[in-house]
């Protein structure tokens, strides 16, 4: 009887290790999976703007970056201090 115990025990945990290195191995797939579809999203978004590569003069350049406006404190109608830049659109 406790052969049988002991067995179905050694077996439990055999399958418990195997389950847990199976979990990290889809968990891994399911990643690899994420990255492809988010690189065909963008190949397609890609391909249709630009007629499969042909026609690379539809694609639109990013406007520039706008120019940093300096803030001084203690504009008179608050008490807070701003540090940094606020950017002008």
């Amino acid at each position: 009887m406790t052969d049988v115990l002991t067995w179905t025990v050694q077996q439990r945990l055999e399958l418990e290790e195997r389950a847990r290195l199976l979990r990290k191995e889809l968990a891994g797939v399911e990643a690899r999976l994420v990255r492809l579809e988010a690189a065909e999203v963008v190949f397609g978004e890609w391909a249709e703007a630009t007629d499969g590569g042909r026609n690379s003069a539809s694609i639109v350049e990013p406007e520039p970056e706008p120019e940093p406006v300096a803030v001084r404190p203690g504009c008179g109608w608050s008490r807070a201090v701003l540090t940094g830049w606020v950017w002008r659109s």
